[in-house]
C-alpha cells in the first residue's frame, strides 16, 4: 500500500470526523438557542397564568365596590391574548410574541416534540375552562367556584410542560457531549494508527537515510541503503542509491581528471618557462638592435645635417660666383669707359701740345712782348706732354685690366656651372640622407614596436607560467581534497592514506568562493597533534606534512626575545595548518588550533599590553583596540565553525597570514624602539 493513500485516508477520516463533530455541535447549538427561547416563553406562560388570576380578581373586587375597572379589564384581555398566542405557538409552531405586548415583535417557535405537544394540548384544554371563567367574570361579573382550581390546573400542567422541555434540552446536550467524546476517541485511534504507520514506514527509513547521508557527508560513497519497499520511501531509497552511485562515478572521474590536469599543467609549466626564457633572449637581442639603430640614426642625422650645410655653402658659392662675374663685367665696362675717356684725354693733351706749340711760335714772332706768353706756352706744353704720358700709361693699364677682367670673367663663367653641379649633387646626397634618416626612423619604430611586443609576450609568458603553476597547485589540491571521498573504485585499488602527496603546498591566494566542508573519515590519516601551550614559548619545528608555507626571516624580528618567541609560535601554527590541509586533514585539527590560537592571543596580547602599561607607550590604546578587534574576529570564527556555517581552516589560514604580514611587520614594529628604550628587565636579541 502506498504511503500517499494511507496518509490521504487518515487525513480524510480525521477531516470527516471533525466535520461531523462540527455539524453536530452547530445543529445542537442552534437547537439549544431555540430551546432557550421556548423554555423562556413557557416559563412566562406560568407567570401570565398567575397574573391573569390576580388581575381578574382585582377587577371583580373593583366592580363589586362599584369602581371603574375598565383599565383592569383591558389589561386582563391583553394578558389573555398574549397567553393564548404564546400557547398556540408553543403547541402548534408559529409566531409567538417575545415581549409583553401581544402585538409586539414575534419569533418563530419550532414544533414541539410529540410528548411535549400532548402536554401542551392538556394545557390548552384547561386553558379553555380557565379562559371561560375569566370571561364570565369580565362579562357577567360572576366568579365561578372552579376558577381557582382551573387556574392551578393550568399552572401545574404548564410546569410539567416546562419540565419536559428542559429535560429534552438536557438530553440533546448530553448527546452532543457523548458524540464529541466518541469522535475524539475515534480520532485518537486513527492518530495512533497513523503514528505507528509513520514510525514504521517513514521514520525508520528516514533514520536509515540519515545514516546513509551522514556516511556520504563523511566521504563514504560505497554505502547503499537496502530497503524492500515499493512505496514512495522505496522510490526515495532507489533515488538516493542512484545519486550515491552517480556521485561516486563523478568523484572517480574528477580524481582522474585532476591527475591528468596536474600532469598536463606540469608539462605546460615547463613549456611556458622555456617560452618565457626564449622570449627574454629575444627581448635582449631586439633591445641591442634598437641601440644599434639609434646609433645609426644619429650618424645618418649628422651626415644629413652636414650635407645640408655643404649644399647651402655650395649654393651660396655659386651665387657669389655669379655675382663676382657680374661685378667683373661691370668693372670691365667701367675700365672700357675709362679707356675711352683716356683716349679723349690723350687727344686733348695732343691738341693742347699743338696749341702750346702755336702759342710759342706766335710768342717768338711777337718778340720782346711775347716772352711771357712763350714761358706760359712752354709750361702748358710740358703739362700737355705729362698729361699725354699719364694718359698713355693709364691706357696701357686699362688695356691690361681689360685683358685680366676678360680672363676673370671667362674663369668665373666656367666655375659657376661646376659649383652648380656640385650643389645639385650635394642636394641629391642630402635628399638621400633624409630618405635614409626616415627609413632608419621607420626601422627604429618597427624595432621598438617589436621590442614592446616581445616584452609583452615575455610578460604574458611569465604570467602564463605562473598561471599554469597555479593551475598545477589547484589540480594537486583538488586531487588531495577529492581523497576525502571513498568510492568502490578506491576500495578495488586498495587506496591507502599513505599515498597522499606530501609535496602539495596549499596556495592561500587560490580560494574558492564557498568553502568545502570536509569532516574526517575513518580512512583519513591521523592528524598531527597540536599541543595547547600554557604560554607561547619558542617551540621546535613541527611536522608540517609538506612544504613550509611561510619561512620566518629577519623581517619578523622585533629584537625582544619574548615577543619574537610568541611570533615564532604563530608562524609554526600557520605551517602546521598548511601541512594538515595539504593532507586533507585540516578539519580534524581545527579544534586544537582554535584552542592554541586563543591561548596565543590571550597570552601574547597580555604580554604586549603589560609592557605598554609599564613603559607608558603612547600608542597603547590604539594597539589594545587592534587586539580587541582580533579577539572578536577569533570568537566570530569559532562561533561560525561550531555552528557549521563555514569551514574554518581556510579562514584561519588567511587570518594568520594577514596577521603575520600586516600586524607583526607593521603595527608591532611601531612599539619596538619605545620598549627597548624604556622597558627594564626584558631580554634583547
Amino acid at each position: 500500500m502506498r504511503l500517499k493513500f494511507v496518509l490521504y485516508a487518515s487525513v480524510g477520516t480525521l477531516f470527516g470526523i471533525g466535520l461531523a463533530m462540527f455539524l453536530a455541535t452547530f445543529f445542537i447549538s442552534s437547537a439549544q438557542k431555540d430551546d432557550g427561547l421556548v423554555i423562556n416563553l413557557a416559563g412566562r406562560q406560568r407567570m401570565l397564568s398567575q397574573k391573569m388570576a390576580k388581575e381578574v380578581l382585582l377587577y371583580h373586587q373593583a366592580v363589586a365596590s362599584e369602581q371603574d375597572g375598565s383599565a383592569m379589564k383591558t389589561q386582563v384581555l391583553s394578558t389573555m391574548e398574549l397567553f393564548d398566542k404564546t400557547l398556540k405557538a408553543l403547541a402548534n409552531s408559529g409566531q409567538a410574541p417575545v415581549t409583553v405586548d401581544p402585538a409586539g415583535p414575534a419569533k418563530m417557535i419550532p414544533a414541539a416534540s410529540e410528548e411535549v405537544g400532548k402536554q401542551l394540548a392538556t394545557v390548552e384544554s384547561f386553558w379553555a375552562a380557565y379562559q371561560g371563567d375569566i370571561r364570565l367574570i369580565l362579562e357577567k361579573h360572576e366568579l365561578n367556584k372552579d376558577f381557582l382550581s382551573n387556574s392551578l390546573n393550568v399552572l401545574k400542567e404548564m410546569n410539567k410542560a416546562v419540565g419536559m422541555m428542559q429535560a429534552e434540552s438536557e438530553e440533546r446536550v448530553q448527546g452532543l457531549i457523548i458524540s464529541q467524546i466518541a469522535g475524539i476517541i475515534v480520532m485518537a485511534l486513527i492518530v495512533v494508527i497513523a503514528l505507528l504507520v509513520i514510525s514504521r514506514k517513514i521514520i525508520a527509513p528516514m533514520n536509515k537515510f540519515k545514516d546513509a547521508m551522514e556516511k556520504m557527508s563523511g566521504g563514504d560513497l560505497t554505502h547503499l541503503c537496502e530497503m524492500q519497499s515499493r512505496d514512495e520511501i522505496g522510490e526515495v531509497n532507489q533515488a538516493l542509491n542512484d545519486m550515491s552511485a552517480r556521485l561516486a562515478q563523478i568523484v572517480d572521474d574528477v580524481k582522474r581528471s585532476a591527475g591528468n590536469v596536474a600532469s598536463g599543467s606540469s608539462e605546460l609549466t615547463d613549456t611556458t618557462n622555456m617560452l618565457a626564457s626564449g622570449t627574454s633572449h629575444q627581448a635582449s637581442a631586439i633591445e641591442h638592435i634598437a641601440d644599434l639603430m639609434k646609433g645609426m640614426l644619429d650618424s645618418i642625422s649628422r651626415t644629413s645635417r652636414t650635407s645640408e650645410s655643404t649644399k647651402e655653402t655650395a649654393l651660396k658659392a655659386a651665387v657669389d660666383a655669379k655675382r663676382g662675374g657680374e661685378s667683373v663685367s661691370s668693372a670691365l665696362e667701367a675700365v672700357k669707359t675709362i679707356a675711352d675717356r683716356i683716349t679723349v684725354i690723350e687727344e686733348i693733351a695732343r691738341q693742347t701740345n699743338l696749341l702750346a706749340l702755336n702759342a710759342a711760335i706766335e710768342a717768338a714772332r711777337a718778340g720782346e712782348h711775347g716772352k711771357g706768353f712763350a714761358v706760359v706756352a712752354a709750361e702748358v706744353r710740358k703739362l700737355a706732354e705729362r698729361s699725354g704720358q699719364a694718359a698713355s700709361e693709364i691706357g696701357e693699364l686699362s688695356s691690361n685690366t681689360i685683358r685680366m677682367s676678360d680672363e676673370a670673367e671667362e674663369l668665373l663663367r666656367s666655375l659657376v656651372p661646376g659649383i652648380e653641379d656640385t650643389a645639385e649633387m650635394i642636394e641629391e646626397i642630402s635628399a638621400s640622407s633624409k630618405e635614409q634618416h626616415q627609413s632608419v626612423i621607420d626601422v627604429e619604430n618597427a624595432v621598438s614596436r617589436l621590442e614592446s611586443t616581445i616584452q609583452q609576450n615575455a610578460s604574458i609568458s611569465e604570467e602564463l607560467a605562473a598561471t599554469t603553476e597555479n593551475l598545477s597547485d589547484q589540480a594537486s589540491q583538488l586531487r588531495n581534497e577529492m581523497q576525502f571521498f571513498r568510492t568502490c573504485e578506491d576500495e578495488e585499488q586498495s587506496y591507502s592514506p599513505s599515498s597522499y602527496s606530501s609535496e602539495v603546498e596549499y596556495n592561500p591566494s587560490v580560494v574558492r568562493s564557498e568553502p568545502v566542508r570536509r569532516p574526517v573519515t575513518a580512512s583519513a590519516p591521523p592528524p598531527p597533534r597540536l599541543e595547547r601551550p600554557q604560554a607561547p614559548v619558542s617551540s621546535p619545528p613541527s611536522d608540517h606534512g609538506g612544504k613550509i608555507l611561510m619561512e620566518r626571516d629577519a623581517s619578523f624580528n622585533t629584537g625582544i626575545v619574548e615577543i619574537d618567541d610568541q611570533h615564532r609560535q604563530l608562524v609554526d601554527m600557520l605551517n602546521r595548518l598548511n601541512g594538515a590541509m595539504a593532507h586533507g586533514e585540516g578539519a580534524s585539527v581545527l579544534g586544537n588550533i582554535f584552542d592554541e590560537l586563543k591561548a596565543y592571543t590571550i597570552s601574547h596580547f597580555g604580554t604586549e599590553e603589560k609592557l605598554f602599561d609599564e613603559t607608558g607607550y603612547p600608542g597603547a590604546e590604539q594597539h589594545k583596540q587592534i587586539h580587541a578587534n582580533l579577539l572578536e574576529k577569533v570568537m566570530e570564527l569559532e562561533s561560525d565553525f561550531k555552528s557549521g556555517r563555514v569551514t574554518m581552516s581556510r579562514e584561519i589560514l588567511m587570518l594568520l597570514k594577514d596577521w603575520l604580514q600586516n600586524h607583526i611587520k607593521g603595527v608591532d614594529m611601531e612599539y619596538v624602539d619605545h620598549l627597548k628604550a624604556n622597558a627594564s628587565g626584558i631580554s634583547l636579541s
